[in-house]
């Protein structure tokens, strides 16, 4: 029987150890970090902590998005809303007879370069989060504080945006893919996803404005409404960055040891995080017992 004190015991556990965390790397979507926030962490005001890495898109990609904007917007009020609601028109109208399955594009990390594409071939397909992310990337380059939240129904996930209005100092859902640019109720002032989830089964009727300055009324029982913005389903909301920095080996190792990420999750009911606390401890456990066993092995190896 092996004991502790058997010279084979700290190698069985080495290979014990590597065998659990090879299993738990392969199964790593199960032990990742959830990073839960309360929705008075999300909605408070906006003062740059979620686009810090918008920076990190190619300098020469940014300037030309600015001087595509700034031909697009000219003469436009430089209010906020007005400007989310001019560029939501001009991406909705643009792309709105493309959406449907689009095709794998992975080189097209890029929201710029993803702009062009689409742009240059009508008959290319997009989805939600195609749209989301170039409006994303056309709002911050005007210097709107803007985030996409992806609603995590399973097996149908839908991508929308919020906007920061310093002048009602509010976050303001924006979803594209719907055409709807701004949604409130009788008061007239625009709300977030949040508020607008919070809405889904209560007999009100909300006021879109739309692209083309068209204004319609919907009840929270509209198809999409109903089918996308239920209450339960998560909401992962996302610090803008860029895919191909976050998801180089060094940051995607950093995220496998470390409880960091680059969204936050406001659902219902938060689980915990013990699996990744768990797998914590057996990395270190690892780590301890190969020390070990190396030493042992010089041990031995000098007698």
């Amino acid at each position: 029987m092996l004991m502790p004190g058997n010279r084979k015991f700290p190698l069985i556990l080495f290979g014990l150890l590597t065998v659990i965390n090879a299993a738990i790397f392969l199964r790593r979507q199960n032990f990742d970090y959830k990073p839960y926030a309360e929705e008075a962490v999300l909605y408070k005001p906006a003062s740059g902590e979620w686009n810090p890495f918008f920076t990190d898109f190619p300098a020469e990609g940014r300037a030309q998005a600015n001087q595509f904007l700034d031909s697009l917007l000219k003469g436009t009020d430089t209010a906020a809303q007005v400007q989310v609601k001019r560029i939501g028109t001009f991406l909705y109208n643009q792309f709105r007879k493309q959406l449907g399955k689009p095709a794998l594009h992975d080189s097209l990390q890029d929201p710029w370069d993803m702009y062009r594409f689409f742009a240059a071939d009508s008959s290319r397909k997009l989805w939600c989060g195609h749209l989301a992310m170039m409006f994303n990337y056309f709002c911050l380059a005007r210097g709107i504080e803007t985030r996409m939240i992806e609603i995590m129904k399973p097996g149908d996930h839908h991508v929308v945006n919020e906007c920061y209005l310093p002048a009602i100092q509010q976050w303001v859902l924006v979803d594209i893919t719907y055409n709807q640019l701004l949604v409130s109720d009788d008061n007239g002032k625009p709300f977030g996803l949040s508020v607008f989830r919070r809405m889904q089964g209560r007999p009100v009727t909300l006021q879109v404005q739309a692209a083309n300055d068209s204004i319609r009324y919907m009840h929270t029982d509209t198809g999409y409404v109903r089918n996308y913005y239920h209450t339960g389903d998560p909401a992962f909301y996302y610090y803008t960055v860029n895919p191909k920095v976050v998801y180089r080996a060094p940051e995607k190792i950093r995220r496998y040891f470390l409880p960091e990420s680059w969204y936050r999750i406001l659902a219902a009911a938060p689980t915990s995080n013990f699996l990744f606390y768990l797998k914590q401890g057996l990395v270190l456990a690892w780590l301890i017992s190969l020390i070990y066993t190396l030493y042992r092995w010089r041990s031995l190896k000098g007698e």
